[in-house]
């Protein structure tokens, strides 16, 4: 789907989102996702795959793998898992 989505309740299954997911606070998912951006705030438990970025904030907590070229990850945030990012490196280094 092209729409942005926000997520206030609970969800089990699969999100495949070509935009961008907000989590709120009140939110437990257990879920494998696809997105292009992530913005959590609440309870999330899965694969987590962003192709563009993700951005946790101090009342996440996520326990799973997640995957995404770029992570902004707020203080006091909770995180049990993997963290995988693809990025290149400059050449020469």
């Amino acid at each position: 789907r092209s729409e942005a989505l926000t997520v206030e309740g609970k969800i089990t299954g699969e999100i495949y989102l070509s935009n961008h997911l907000t989590i709120e606070e009140s939110a437990e998912i257990k879920a494998n996702i696809e997105v292009e951006e992530l913005t959590a705030h609440g309870t999330m438990e899965g694969k987590i795959q962003c192709s563009q970025i993700a951005k946790i904030s101090s009342t996440a907590i996520i326990n799973g793998e997640l995957y995404a070229p770029k992570i902004i990850m707020e203080e006091g945030a909770r995180f049990n898992g993997r963290i995988e990012m693809d990025f290149e490196l400059p050449e020469g280094i």
